[in-house]
């Protein structure tokens, strides 16, 4: 979900029904959803409380990396039928 708020910051948020942690697939999913969206801030909304939590992530790199991999694992899956 985009979100365009105040001082026309754009925030690209996920909801989660969980208690708040943010974990490696989520981190994941927000990096993967901002490589293609220009956005000024990536957080997760928590549900039923509808609470936003800022996810600051200083090193995209390592992300993008797993990304790329698990892209390349599923076309290796696809090519020999799994």
């Amino acid at each position: 979900m985009m979100l365009n708020l105040k001082r026309s910051l754009t925030y690209l948020c996920d909801f989660k029904s969980n208690s708040g942690a943010v974990y490696l697939e989520n981190k994941l999913q927000l990096v993967a959803y901002s490589e293609i969206e220009n956005v000024d801030r990536i957080g997760i909304i928590n549900l039923p409380f509808f609470l936003y939590k800022d996810v600051d992530i200083k090193d995209r790199k390592p992300y993008v990396g797993i990304l790329k991999a698990l892209s390349h694992i599923y076309k290796c899956k696809k090519q020999i039928g799994v």
